[in-house]
């Protein structure tokens, strides 16, 4: 995972070939699943998060299939496995009917006017 933090127009971060966690074909392949999003019309931003189902994931983390949910200023949307919020959560294809639990949360800014 990479965290970063630009204070100028046009930065750039390069990540080499030989230090990605996934392959590039696993990231190209058609999926099923459930995209959900949440807009905050009152700031104009939005959170998406996805479900997806694929015969080689589990029910638990996936390093190859799911991604961590990074949080800013738009409405928290998330699922959970292993305690960790997941904006990608990959699962097992199931025959029976699936039951989801997302958290949302709505933020509050703080704003301050000065004369």
């Amino acid at each position: 995972m990479v965290y970063g933090l630009a204070n100028t127009d046009g930065a750039t971060i390069t990540i080499p070939a030989a230090a990605r966690a996934h392959s590039a074909a696993a990231l190209k392949t058609t999926v099923s699943g459930i995209k959900l999003i949440a807009k905050d019309l009152e700031v104009g931003s939005q959170q998406e998060t996805r479900i997806r189902f694929n015969e080689q994931a589990t029910e638990a983390y996936d390093l190859a299939y799911d991604a961590y949910y990074l949080s800013g200023y738009a409405p928290q949307l998330y699922t959970m496995a292993d305690q960790l919020p997941l904006m990608v959560n990959s699962l097992p294809v199931c025959k029976r009917t699936p039951k989801f639990h997302y958290t949302l949360k709505k933020l509050w800014l703080k704003t301050s006017l000065s004369n």
